[in-house]
């Protein structure tokens, strides 16, 4: 595929956030499958995959929050608890695919990163943009840098290239 012809030893795979969000109707069975696509095919070329858990998203009314899609969600037919809750269950699948899988590391920042005491499972103070409730700030970036460096290090021939 495109992706491998640099000769990539590694891919990075964090998707399936804007499947929960902006295409409400998709079900977990579906965002999953094509997630497995997307880490197949880079196991098919060779390469490892390191495979990211989908990051917290806020509740309140920060443009990406979920409150900024609640009415595109509700006229899906759904609500955005049922989608907080499909996250949470791409996140499980994500969990379990990366155990399971030869050749996957899996890159888990989401509990460093959400506020345990956020009923709404929103970002920890400073982890995420102002502007928005969905991309991490620098500090946020830090954090799950440091996850998955952790991750990757025993998979690697030279642990002491890797922070």
């Amino acid at each position: 595929s495109a992706a491998a012809a640099p000769n990539a030893g590694w891919w990075s795979v964090q998707a399936g956030t804007n499947d929960v969000t902006l295409l409400p109707t998709n079900t977990v069975d579906q965002i999953t499958t094509r997630l497995r696509t997307i880490v197949e095919r880079g196991l098919a070329s060779g390469v490892k995959v390191i495979l990211w858990t989908l990051p917290p998203r806020n509740n309140a009314t920060d443009t990406g929050s979920w409150a900024d899609y609640s009415s595109a969600i509700v006229s899906a037919g759904s609500t955005v608890t049922l989608q907080r809750q499909k996250q949470m269950a791409v996140n499980a699948w994500i969990r379990r695919y990366a155990t399971e899988t030869s050749g996957v590391v899996l890159a888990d920042p989401f509990d460093q990163l959400v506020d345990p005491s956020s009923a709404t499972g929103d970002w920890k103070s400073g982890m995420n943009t102002t502007s928005d409730g969905v991309h991490w700030s620098d500090k946020g970036a830090f954090v799950a840098g440091q996850v998955a460096a952790a991750a990757v290090r025993p998979h690697l021939k030279d642990r002491k290239s890797v922070v």
